[in-house]
Protein backbone atom coordinates (compact mmCIF):
# COMPACT_ATOMS: atom_id res chain seq x y z
CA UNK A 1 0.00 0.00 0.00
CA UNK A 2 1.45 3.69 -0.87
CA UNK A 3 -0.34 5.46 1.38
CA UNK A 4 1.89 8.92 2.53
CA UNK A 5 0.38 8.44 6.11
CA UNK A 6 3.38 8.40 8.81
CA UNK A 7 3.75 8.41 12.46
CA UNK A 8 5.01 11.90 13.53
CA UNK A 9 7.94 11.53 16.11
CA UNK A 10 6.17 14.08 18.49
CA UNK A 11 2.04 14.96 18.74
CA UNK A 12 0.55 17.78 20.16
CA UNK A 13 0.02 18.83 24.19
CA UNK A 14 -3.35 17.86 25.26
CA UNK A 15 -5.03 21.04 26.67
CA UNK A 16 -7.21 19.89 29.65
CA UNK A 17 -5.53 20.40 32.82
CA UNK A 18 -6.79 17.72 34.40
CA UNK A 19 -4.72 15.16 31.48
CA UNK A 20 -1.16 16.44 32.81
CA UNK A 21 -0.75 13.12 35.22
CA UNK A 22 -2.41 10.49 32.13
CA UNK A 23 0.12 8.19 30.91
CA UNK A 24 0.13 8.45 27.30
CA UNK A 25 0.13 5.58 24.76
CA UNK A 26 -0.08 5.10 21.34
CA UNK A 27 -3.37 3.58 19.85
CA UNK A 28 -2.94 0.66 17.51
CA UNK A 29 -3.94 1.81 14.18
CA UNK A 30 -4.78 0.42 10.75
CA UNK A 31 -5.02 2.39 7.90
CA UNK A 32 -6.44 0.94 4.40
CA UNK A 33 -6.93 3.25 0.61
CA UNK A 34 -9.10 2.96 -1.86
CA UNK A 35 -10.12 4.82 -4.67
CA UNK A 36 -12.48 7.27 -3.06
CA UNK A 37 -10.87 7.32 0.40
CA UNK A 38 -8.31 6.43 2.86
CA UNK A 39 -9.88 5.33 6.31
CA UNK A 40 -7.85 5.00 9.41
CA UNK A 41 -9.17 2.83 12.63
CA UNK A 42 -7.72 3.50 15.95
CA UNK A 43 -8.10 1.33 19.29
CA UNK A 44 -9.08 3.59 21.86
CA UNK A 45 -10.88 1.38 24.57
CA UNK A 46 -12.33 3.29 27.01
CA UNK A 47 -12.93 6.30 25.43
CA UNK A 48 -16.91 8.38 25.49
CA UNK A 49 -17.68 10.34 22.80
CA UNK A 50 -16.31 13.65 24.05
CA UNK A 51 -13.24 12.46 25.34
CA UNK A 52 -11.82 12.84 21.78
CA UNK A 53 -10.09 15.30 19.94
CA UNK A 54 -9.08 15.22 16.48
CA UNK A 55 -7.15 17.71 14.67
CA UNK A 56 -5.91 18.42 10.92
CA UNK A 57 -3.46 21.38 10.92
CA UNK A 58 -0.81 22.09 8.24
CA UNK A 59 -0.48 18.05 7.07
CA UNK A 60 -0.97 17.05 10.56
CA UNK A 61 -3.48 14.67 11.79
CA UNK A 62 -3.64 14.21 15.54
CA UNK A 63 -5.43 12.04 17.43
CA UNK A 64 -5.87 12.90 20.97
CA UNK A 65 -8.29 10.69 23.37
CA UNK A 66 -8.43 9.57 27.15
CA UNK A 67 -10.23 7.37 29.46
CA UNK A 68 -11.96 8.58 32.68
CA UNK A 69 -12.00 6.88 35.98
CA UNK A 70 -16.43 7.49 36.76
CA UNK A 71 -17.14 5.70 40.25
CA UNK A 72 -19.55 6.82 43.19
CA UNK A 73 -17.69 7.03 46.45
CA UNK A 74 -13.96 6.87 47.56
CA UNK A 75 -12.24 3.84 45.93
CA UNK A 76 -11.08 1.49 48.35
CA UNK A 77 -8.68 -0.12 45.75
CA UNK A 78 -7.65 1.32 42.35
CA UNK A 79 -6.30 -0.88 39.45
CA UNK A 80 -7.71 1.14 36.84
CA UNK A 81 -5.50 4.16 35.92
CA UNK A 82 -7.07 6.39 33.42
CA UNK A 83 -5.11 6.28 30.30
CA UNK A 84 -4.53 9.33 27.02
CA UNK A 85 -4.16 7.70 23.84
CA UNK A 86 -2.19 10.27 21.26
CA UNK A 87 -1.26 9.66 17.53
CA UNK A 88 0.27 12.39 14.85
CA UNK A 89 0.31 11.21 11.48
CA UNK A 90 1.77 12.88 8.59
CA UNK A 91 -1.12 13.98 5.56
CA UNK A 92 -0.63 13.88 2.16
CA UNK A 93 -2.12 16.72 -0.07
CA UNK A 94 -5.17 15.97 -2.19
CA UNK A 95 -7.09 15.07 0.37
CA UNK A 96 -11.04 16.76 0.43
CA UNK A 97 -10.83 18.32 3.94
CA UNK A 98 -13.95 19.23 3.99
CA UNK A 99 -15.44 15.94 3.64
CA UNK A 100 -13.34 14.55 6.46
CA UNK A 101 -15.84 12.37 8.91
CA UNK A 102 -15.19 10.23 12.26
CA UNK A 103 -17.48 7.97 14.17
CA UNK A 104 -16.52 6.21 17.64
CA UNK A 105 -18.48 2.63 18.02
CA UNK A 106 -17.09 0.35 21.15
CA UNK A 107 -13.57 1.57 21.97
CA UNK A 108 -12.92 1.70 17.49
CA UNK A 109 -12.26 5.11 16.23
CA UNK A 110 -12.67 5.47 12.88
CA UNK A 111 -11.78 8.34 10.46
CA UNK A 112 -12.47 8.72 6.94
CA UNK A 113 -10.16 10.74 4.84
CA UNK A 114 -11.70 11.02 1.39
CA UNK A 115 -9.68 12.01 -2.06
CA UNK A 116 -9.96 14.73 -3.84
CA UNK A 117 -11.08 14.59 -7.49
CA UNK A 118 -7.15 15.14 -8.17
CA UNK A 119 -6.11 12.11 -6.23
CA UNK A 120 -9.07 9.41 -7.77
CA UNK A 121 -8.25 7.36 -10.28
CA UNK A 122 -9.85 8.33 -13.79
CA UNK A 123 -10.45 7.11 -16.96
CA UNK A 124 -9.17 8.64 -20.17
CA UNK A 125 -11.49 8.57 -23.35
CA UNK A 126 -9.59 7.30 -26.24
CA UNK A 127 -10.80 9.47 -29.39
Amino acid sequence: MNTEFDTHPHAASPEPQELNEVRWIKPVVDIFENEAEVLLIAEVPGVQLGDVDLHLHKGELTLLAYTRREAPGDPERVEFEPVGYRRTFAVRRGLDEARITAGLQRGLLTIHLPKSDALKPRQIPIS
